[in-house]
């Protein structure tokens, strides 16, 4: 068993139980997507080519992005810094799942797919009272072999429990080298930078 104290709330944090290789997977079924005009096409094409350029630092809440297995692209959210006082691991797992956004482009990205590791770290204040719990990082995931060549602005949206709300966006270039199509993250944001795809 592990305490840790935070400096800058005087929380205690204390791992109580830890599961290391679970995953839990959900899925989004209502997203949706629209066309963009000429107009937005071209601003999003600039703006996806600049966040190349120069990535934008990540937030506290955001670990890192990651191109993984199954062909997925994953923002990890780091649950502890999305905890709010009282806030409970089920319920705080569920509210950022349930408010997570991802468009791609513009257009709004179907069918996301949620991973934790089964984590749950009780929080004390500093009279060693519990005043919540919280799980592991959470990743939020979407198909990317699906996109054509080209530079890609990806932003992702989620929010917590007092509905406060946490926005990022960055980039990624696909390419093709004959039967291979290879995606790859600006290295400043990523922890896995590369993904090759084989055509089937």
């Amino acid at each position: 068993m592990v305490e840790v104290v935070s400096s800058a709330n005087t929380v205690h944090k204390r791992w109580d139980w830890v599961y290391p290789i679970g995953i839990v997977l959900l899925t989004c079924f209502a997203c949706t997507a629209a066309e963009l005009t000429p107009i937005e096409q071209t601003e999003v094409a600039n703006l996806a080519q600049q966040l190349w350029n120069q990535p934008e630092p990540l937030p506290p809440q955001i670990k890192h992005i990651a191109l993984e297995g199954s062909r997925q692209q994953c923002v990890r959210v780091d649950q502890l810094k999305v905890w709010e006082l009282g806030d409970q691991t089920d319920g705080l797992k569920r509210k950022v799942s349930d408010t997570s956004r991802i468009h791609i482009d513009g257009m709004e990205v179907k069918n996301l797919e949620f991973g934790t590791l089964l984590i749950d770290m009780t929080m004390f204040d500093e009279n060693n009272q519990v005043i919540g719990s919280s799980g592991g990082p959470l990743s939020i995931c979407f198909k990317m072999d699906i996109y054509p060549v080209g530079k890609h602005l990806a932003e992702v949206e989620f929010r917590s429990t007092s509905d406060k709300v946490y926005r990022y966006r960055w980039a990624f270039d696909v390419t093709r080298q004959g039967t291979t199509t290879i995606v790859r993250l600006p290295l400043s944001i990523c922890s896995s930078c590369e993904y090759v795809i084989e055509d089937k």
